[in-house]
């Protein structure tokens, strides 16, 4: 007898009750630092009915301390303490003791504004079908100060984009930790992460996994902080070789483990990295600081420029940014290309600027923070 491999589609999710448990997950490493802001920030939460589950991974600074002084004086902190095993075991570890409806992530260097809770609650009640739901960040320096607003150029989606993800080899708007909320139903599709992949960027998994299974949401508005210091990926704009490759390897790795995931559940259908723009991105950027021959470098700009067109998620202002600031860069020495590269990634007023023109329907007279 043949056996049928299901297809994807959207899930049915079970309607949330009155008031909702919101579990919020935090994993922590030595970040004493940044902690007492982080909870401070959930426990100040406009909606009240939340529980925090904070999983020390092995901090050997004071951040266990600070994390059990919370927790002994507010019931809805918990701390959870283990051998330094990497993010995603701290995840898994959180996850497990969650008894919410609907699940957060912060991470112990971010903070929460106060009504983000309230506002996600809002958003599931008004749109029952979304099990995965994302919003806008504000990032701060390292003197705390708002430095620009994350998505630059491309857009959120919303509704169902599991075949869309297919056909672009997993891409679409990913986001920091600290602005992901899922459906806990859902969360048991990604849950638990491979933990002996994942000591960091636990969090690709998920966003890569789950709008596979449910309709995605988002909030334009900005609802939390990410705050960009020398410990995390986006802390300086000094692009080598090294840090792409690691930004490579952050995409290669969720793209492959949902893979896995999806012939364990007895789907047929795959991520074909060749398709993800991402991933195609960061690969010119490295042959470019590798000084290849010019004829390497236009072979690369071609298979980006091709997949940058057909790009569903970028603008025509976002595509002509894009495509114009590389094409300079490699006709340019290595230490401009270099500088180019930090530029087009860092934030700046330009980049602020350039947003209100770039996004798809965006008018020039959008505020943008």
């Amino acid at each position: 007898m043949t056996t049928i491999a299901p297809v994807l589609c959207p899930m049915e999710l079970r309607p949330l009750g009155d008031c909702p448990l919101v579990s919020v997950l935090m994993p922590l490493h030595n970040y004493e630092q940044f902690v007492a802001s982080a909870i401070s920030s959930v426990l100040e939460q406009t909606y009240r009915n939340f529980e925090l589950i904070i999983c020390d991974d092995g901090s050997s600074d004071g951040s266990l301390r600070i994390a059990r002084e919370f927790a002994s004086c507010d019931s809805r902190v918990r701390v959870i303490r283990q051998e330094n095993r990497g993010q995603a075991s701290a995840l898994n570890a959180a996850f497990r003791e969650h008894r919410g409806e609907i699940t957060c992530i912060i991470d112990a260097d971010d903070a929460f504004l106060p009504d983000k809770l309230q506002r996600l609650l809002d958003y599931y009640r008004v749109h029952p079908d979304v099990g995965l739901l994302v919003h806008s960040m504000i990032l701060l320096d390292q003197y705390d100060t708002p430095s620009d607003r994350i998505p630059f150029l491309s857009r959120f989606e919303h509704g169902w984009i599991g075949d869309k993800l297919i056909l672009r080899g997993g891409r679409w708007r990913f986001m920091p930790s600290s602005a992901l909320s899922f459906r806990s139903e859902v969360g048991a599709f990604a849950f638990p992460i491979p933990e002996e992949h994942f000591r960091k960027n636990g969090e690709t998994l998920i966003y890569t996994l789950l709008p596979l299974f449910t309709c995605v949401g988002y909030i334009k508005e900005p609802l939390s902080y990410y705050r960009m210091h020398e410990s995390n990926m986006s802390g300086y704009f000094m692009f080598d070789i090294e840090t792409l490759r690691s930004w490579e390897s952050s995409l290669i790795l969720p793209n492959a483990a949902v893979n896995e995931r999806l012939e364990a559940l007895g789907y047929a259908q795959r991520l074909d990295l060749s398709r993800n723009l991402d991933l195609a991105t960061i690969r010119f950027k490295i042959h470019m600081l590798e000084t290849q021959p010019l004829g390497v470098r236009l072979e690369q700009f071609r298979k980006l420029m091709v997949l940058t067109l057909k790009d569903d998620l970028l603008g025509v202002g976002g595509k002509s940014l894009v495509l114009g600031g590389h094409l300079v860069s490699m006709l340019l020495s290595r230490p401009a290309r270099q500088w180019i590269f930090n530029r087009m990634l860092s934030p700046s007023p330009l980049k602020r600027i350039l947003q209100r023109f770039s996004e798809p329907g965006r008018s020039a007279t959008v505020r943008v923070l």
